[in-house]
């Protein structure tokens, strides 16, 4: 589970704040203190807290499996780690490793093949399919027995889902992929709206999981393609979502000199970034 991160004035707000988006008991749990608030002249306060947290791992990782895989290090491609400067360049504070980012371009495999469009074919106007999918994750939503408000928005004919509340974390599960299996469930929903016609693309957001997520990988993401131009030495980021890992793809192969490719199975596939 990749780490979030909070800034709040006291450690127990940011603490709350995490819980909450992570939808799980306080001792399932992981907590990391970064930064405490720090006494200023007459008792005020200066600074805020920086807290980071993660659900805790389900299932412990074998001897040989932990020394490949430490969790808060990026690896090279050969999934071996350096202790002397080898490790991830943003160093085990960053936020986006722990979760898991994974050919000079994007994953084939993450998803249910969608039907091609023609280019010739005219946009598919996303108006029509905007009821009906407030109407499909609202379902979702109380089926889940939680409480959210599902909204629609259109922006350059693709719909962006948003599902709002308090404690949503069961719609998110572990490096968000319920998040993504509910995507999936949408787009195959829209699919059989259009009765065989064309649907418009979607993307799904719960609880502002991917917004608050998206500004962390992108720091993270050129980051590690910086160390790679340094050193010259493919990185692996840990296993993640399918979007996460488009989302490496989409920020690393706007820089010159590296590339992207995606190695193994889900749950557990993963970025590499390589010289290019």
């Amino acid at each position: 589970m990749e780490w979030l991160e909070r800034s709040d004035a006291t450690i127990e707000g940011a603490k709350e704040f995490l819980l909450d988006q992570l939808g799980v008991a306080e001792d399932e749990v992981e907590f990391e203190i970064l930064e405490e608030p720090r006494a200023g002249l007459f008792g005020r306060q200066r600074g805020q807290a920086r807290v980071r947290a993660r659900i805790v791992p389900i299932s412990p990782r074998g001897k040989e499996e932990r020394k490949k895989r430490p969790r808060s290090k990026a690896r090279d491609a050969s999934g071996d780690t350096s202790g002397d400067g080898g490790g991830s360049p943003a160093g085990e504070s960053s936020p986006a490793l722990a979760a898991a980012p994974r050919s000079n371009s994007r994953d084939g495999g993450d998803r249910p093949p969608r039907p091609r469009r023609d280019e010739n074919d005219p946009p598919v106007d996303p108006t029509p399919f905007i009821q009906p999918l407030v109407g499909f994750y609202e379902g979702v939503v109380a089926s889940a027995s939680l409480t959210g408000e599902v909204r629609v928005e259109v922006e350059e004919g693709e719909l962006f889902a948003f599902i709002d509340g308090t404690g949503l974390g069961a719609l998110i599960g572990p490096r968000g992929q319920l998040i993504d299996a509910l995507q999936d469930l949408g787009r195959t929903f829209l699919q059989k709206e259009s009765q065989g016609g064309s649907s418009p693309r979607m993307k799904l957001d719960v609880g502002g999981y991917r917004t608050a997520k998206r500004p962390i990988l992108e720091e993270f993401a050129r980051t590690v393609a910086e160390d790679v131009l340094a050193t010259g030495t493919a990185r692996r980021f840990e296993g993640m979502g399918s979007s996460d890992r488009k989302a490496i793809h989409d920020i690393v192969n706007e820089i010159e000199g590296v590339e992207t490719s995606s190695a193994g199975e889900d749950p557990d596939r993963y970025v590499v970034v390589s010289p290019g």
